[in-house]
C-alpha cells in the first residue's frame, strides 16, 4: 500500500524521464487489448489540501 506522499514521490521521479512526459501529456490513449481508450483527467486534479481530508 502506498500513501499520497509515496505517489507524489513516484510522480516526481518518473517525470524526470524524457520518454514519460509526452505520454502523460496525451489527452487519451489506446492501450493494448483494453476495450476503450484511457482518458487523461489531469485537469480534474485537486492540488493542495482537500476540504474533506481533515487537513487545515
Amino acid at each position: 500500500m502506498s500513501s499520497a506522499v509515496d505517489q507524489l514521490k513516484l510522480a516526481a521521479a518518473v517525470m524526470k524521464f524524457d520518454a514519460f512526459r509526452p505520454v502523460v501529456a496525451l489527452p487519451n490513449a489506446t492501450i493494448g487489448d483494453l476495450p476503450q481508450q484511457i482518458i487523461n483527467n489531469n485537469d480534474n486534479l485537486l492540488l493542495g489540501p482537500h476540504p474533506a481530508s481533515g487537513t487545515p
